[in-house]
């Protein structure tokens, strides 16, 4: 049974009669949880202008837990940042046009609390002073390393997991 149906030819959702509330939160006795307690998931914006890297990444980081955005452009990521406010930003080094140290520039600018990785096939000095340059860690691919993941949880921590819902008994 569906608990919300969408009108045909309008946006209107009707909520079906007797239908626990979607994005309410209540806690096991039934009483609702306040949208202020409410915890949401680790929010991680994945930036890479390869798209399997990108695919790859993405089930490895959604695997740990993470909610995970992932995009291919610089303006992607700029767009798609103020919409998910994310925790962190893990960014390939190359993004056409523009790339992972301007992206960690802006976000240092803009946003200084988010932390950001920058990611690469290969070590290079200059890439990591960069990359250190604007607050940002400097890791190197394959992200299959378990290095990553420790450098992923060193930014946020371990995966936040959102509030179970609990329909009021």
């Amino acid at each position: 049974m569906k608990p919300h149906l969408t009108m045909p030819h309008t946006s209107q959702t009707v909520r079906r009669e007797g239908a626990p509330r979607i994005g309410a939160a209540f806690r096991a006795s039934g009483t609702r949880v306040p949208r202020s307690e409410v915890r949401r998931r680790t929010r991680i914006l994945l930036v890479n202008a390869d798209s399997l890297s990108l695919l790859r990444l993405d089930a490895r980081l959604s695997d740990e837990g993470y909610d995970v955005t992932a995009v291919s452009t610089f303006h992607g990521a700029r767009e798609r940042f103020h919409s998910i406010g994310p925790d962190l930003v893990v960014a390939d080094i190359r993004l056409e046009a523009f790339n992972g140290l301007h992206l960690a520039g802006w976000v240092r600018f803009e946003h200084p609390d988010v932390p950001v990785i920058i990611t690469h096939t290969s070590y290079d000095h200059v890439l990591e002073r960069e990359a250190r340059r604007f607050g940002a860690k400097f890791v190197t691919t394959p992200l299959e390393n378990p290095e990553f993941m420790k450098h992923v949880r060193a930014a946020v921590g371990e995966p936040r997991r959102a509030e179970p819902m609990v329909q009021p008994g």
